[in-house]
């Protein structure tokens, strides 16, 4: 009888640690930028629902509806721990020229919260093209694990901005290449 009690009472044990360890909670995240040289602003959107899509996945279009977003999102990301969020970074050029841009890697706020998180984001060594009176956009998504520990409350990147003379001269090789995708207009005009 004593065996079954010590027994009953490993098993409500094990299985209320085992529901602490997995049990999502929310977080809510700050997606922030600075910006350096670059005049215009990254927003964020929601994906569209019924988009299929790509992490990752770089597009021009000429008009917003043609991108995969659905309404505004606001910078503060709602993510469950463990979970994770996709949406979508969306850059507006209404100029008349083309501008450029890359991203410093992501800085988390505060550091001690870094673990668990992987973000599929836009600092991957490329510079980006915007052309003039065209609308950028990348699919990022946020990762969050380990249940139990608290997620940073800020992700920062630093949006550098470049000239057209700094690309050709200095970064041709790490200019992106968008390709013709299902969601993207060519890289030619």
């Amino acid at each position: 009888m004593k065996y079954h009690w010590v027994t009953a009472l490993f098993i409500i044990f094990c299985g209320s640690v085992h529901g602490l360890a997995t049990e999502a909670k929310n977080s809510l995240v700050k997606i922030d930028f600075k910006y350096s040289k670059f005049p215009l602003k990254i927003e964020t959107f929601e994906v569209e629902p019924l988009a299929q899509f790509n992490i990752s996945q770089t597009g021009l279009v000429k008009d917003l509806k043609d991108a995969p977003v659905a309404g505004p999102l606001d910078p503060k990301i709602k993510v469950e721990i463990p979970g994770q969020k996709s949406f979508v970074l969306v850059v507006r050029n209404t100029t008349k020229k083309d501008l450029y841009f890359f991203a410093s890697p992501h800085v988390l706020h505060p550091q001690e919260h870094s673990l668990g998180h992987y973000f599929e984001c836009l600092c991957i060594h490329h510079v980006f093209r915007v052309p003039a009176n065209r609308i950028w956009f990348r699919i990022v998504r946020l990762n969050l694990d380990q249940a139990g520990r608290t997620a940073p409350s800020a992700i920062t990147h630093t949006i550098i901005g470049l000239t057209t003379a700094q690309v050709k001269k200095e970064y041709s090789k790490q200019l992106y290449d968008y390709g013709s995708g299902a969601n993207s207009e060519s890289d030619e005009e």
